[in-house]
């Protein structure tokens, strides 16, 4: 039940104890010979290994690094010169003091110090085991080399295997990745020292000779580790490529697009940023402790770094609070961005513990590189979930027509069985029907002849709005006589619960007197079905340069989070309240367009202590001018049905907006 982390945790402790338990049993044959050394020699040997510590060649792995230096140079001659524990003070020493200089973690400098001691005490327990320790002796020449190549196996053993744990990589893919240059360092270090100690014997400036030697055996070490270095990390970047290829979820690619380049640059987090349908950037941070969402400062001050080129790596400095707040451990930032046109924008930005170094200019153009399939990659997540909401909106959608045919098939046959009974009962009956129960069966037939052609005409609306083929007639309307009207064709549907108020500075407006009709009929029609108690009001006042509808009831209200969706095609909240109180799901979205048609807004707020307000805004202003023609439009108190409108009459067309895909509609 032991966190991953523990567990590594214990391995690493384990492999340094077995390490240390290995120079300690070295050590303790070495209390029989010469153990050390005069202190000044062992403080020169330090000084010296600590100048071939700042001269180190790296191959990185994810988060970590396996360096290489030139110490097995320093190494072989110090055999000579000091005993076993003396070699390892010295090593140790000059580790530590190198890495002071490069500002590595302390627990990375406590790992390095201790594998370096134990190391170079188990090579100088090794060199004199053989009892040839003399500086004209040629075997020791040949012993202090193989002592060298055993302080380089357990070093590269030791740093392999604490590689793989945390990495959590196989032991054989780490250690055959480095064993070949940690073997070549070794071998053409390790003889210098040998060199420069016979040629010293001779003259102070003798070893001076190699200098050449030595800088040429440098810079090739240094290009072959660079070559070393760029392979792996181009195998790197295919894996992580090929990892993120398959990645479809939006947030799922951020986050795992940010482990990849964390891993590809070594650093201890990464963030990966794009930007969202809406076009705002986003951003996810990965580290340690898990992956989170970051915030919209540490993304602004990241774009900020990048800027408009393809990459760089700086020092996190006091001008980028929210990112050194974000990483408190790291020094150093490694940002890359790629934004093509047909692809998603994207910045990725890799924190690091250490500051730039001669590798930085490989990473950048490693990150950079990945940053372009990074955009792929984020494209294609967001294509996918463009995908996935457009399917379940078809989904959705036919779910609803299939709602919406049955609902009309019910809302068509209830009014033409009232009028088919209504008939056959006069006609079956009439001589025996007392003439006030015979008008009204009449009025009930007419009722719902009116409430089936009023079906009949919303259908043929909603079938032309989907062809553009509805049109305005904008004339100059009083608007209370309209008003008036509703109030009276719909006092027997309302129970005469509808109350209308109407400010005297409301006077005319240019508009089409039935689409408005229209309009507030399906309102006060829609109030009453779903508030079927309490009273419900129908204000008109002026507003600025336009005039203000608002139908009040005091019904159980719509939450917030519905509101949106009522005025979305065939959508019905409650089926059960529909097969009650009738409906077929397009009058409020049937409105909407309505009120577009006429250059308005429809809107749906709340009412203290339950019910909805619908508001109409419309502006005094015509949609569009009317011309001569417009004189026989039909009035708002007698609407004409839509078939013989369209067939009789000449209109000027207008914009009829279609919904968005943000705007829900019932």
């Amino acid at each position: 039940s032991t966190k991953p982390s523990h567990r590594i945790g214990l391995r690493v402790a384990l492999l340094i104890s077995m390490e240390f338990a290995l120079a300690t049993c070295f050590a303790s044959v070495a209390r029989t010979q010469h153990a050390t050394g005069r202190p000044l020699t062992i403080a020169l040997f330090a000084a010296a290994f600590a100048c071939t510590g700042a001269f180190n060649m790296r191959l990185e792995f994810r988060r970590h690094q396996f360096s290489f230096t030139l110490a097995e140079a320093v190494l072989s001659a110090s055999f000579f010169a000091l005993g076993p524990i003396g070699i390892g003070i010295a090593a140790a020493f000059g580790e530590g003091v190198s890495l002071a200089a490069q500002r590595v973690s302390p627990l990375k400098t406590v790992y390095n110090v201790g594998n370096r001691l134990a190391s170079a005490i188990v090579a100088g327990v090794v060199f004199q085991s053989f009892g040839h320790t003399g500086v004209d002796d040629a075997t020791a020449w040949a012993v202090a080399i193989l002592a060298a190549l055993c302080f380089s196996c357990l070093d590269t053993l030791f740093t392999a295997a604490v590689l793989a744990t945390v990495e959590r990589l196989r032991f054989s893919e780490v250690l055959s990745s480095s064993a070949a240059t940690a073997a070549l360092t070794t071998l053409g270090a390790s003889p210098l020292g040998v060199i420069a100690l016979t040629l010293s014997r001779h003259s102070v400036l003798a070893p001076l000779l190699l200098l050449p030697l030595v800088a040429a055996l440098m810079f090739n070490s240094r290009h072959a580790a660079a070559q070393r270095d760029e392979h792996l990390r181009f195998e790197r970047l295919s894996e992580a490529s090929s990892r993120t290829a398959h990645v479809v979820h939006l947030d799922d690619a951020l986050r795992v697009l940010a482990a990849e380049a964390n891993g590809l640059a070594t650093g201890l987090g990464a963030i990966c940023c794009t930007t969202d349908a809406n076009g705002d950037w986003i951003g996810i941070a990965v580290d340690d402790t898990g992956s989170r969402r970051v915030a919209n400062e540490v993304v602004d001050q990241l774009l900020g770094l990048v800027g408009d080129g393809d990459g760089r790596e700086v020092v996190l400095d006091p001008s980028t609070p929210a990112l050194n707040r974000a990483f408190r451990d790291a020094a150093s930032i490694v940002v890359a961005r790629f934004g093509a046109k047909q692809a998603a924008p994207i910045a990725i930005a890799v924190l690091r513990e250490g500051q730039p170094d001669i590798g930085a200019a490989a990473r950048v153009k490693t990150l950079a590189a990945f940053a372009s399939h990074a955009s792929l990659t984020t494209a294609n997540a967001r294509l996918y979930a463009e995908l996935e909401s457009a399917l379940a909106r078809q989904i959705d959608l036919n779910r609803q027509k299939g709602d919406f045919v049955a609902t009309v098939s019910h809302e068509l046959r209830t009014p033409l069985a009232v009028m088919l009974a209504a008939t056959h009962t006069l006609r079956r009956l009439a001589e025996r029907i007392p003439e006030g129960k015979r008008i009204e069966l009449l009025d009930a037939s007419i009722e719902q002849g009116n409430r089936l052609q009023r079906l009949i005409d919303e259908l043929l609306l909603v079938a032309a709005a989907e062809h553009d083929g509805i049109h305005a007639i904008c004339v100059e309307t009083e608007i209370e006589p309209i008003v008036t009207g509703i109030e009276r064709e719909m006092r027997s549907i309302t129970a005469e619960r509808l109350t209308v108020h109407i400010d005297a500075s409301v006077g005319r407006v240019v508009t089409d007197p039935e689409r408005l009709h229209q309009i507030l009929v399906n309102l006060v029609d829609n109030a009453s079905k779903y508030a079927p108690e309490g009273p419900i009001d129908l204000r008109v006042g002026a507003n600025g340069d336009g005039v203000r509808f608002a139908v009040i009831d005091q019904g159980p209200g719509i939450p917030e989070a519905d509101r949106a969706r009522v005025f979305e095609q065939f959508v019905q909240l409650d089926q059960s309240s529909t097969r009650r109180q009738g409906g077929t799901g397009i009058g409020l979205y049937l409105c909407r367009q309505l009120a577009a048609l006429l250059n308005g807004t429809l809107t749906l707020d709340g009412v203290a202590g339950g019910g909805c307000c619908f508001t109409l805004m419309l502006p005094r202003a015509a949609v569009a001018p009317p011309d001569n023609n417009d004189a026989g439009a039909p009035k708002a108190e007698e609407p004409a049905p839509v078939a013989q409108r369209f067939a009789g009459v000449r209109t000027r067309p207008a914009e009829f907006a279609r919904p968005s895909a943000s705007s829900r509609t019932a």
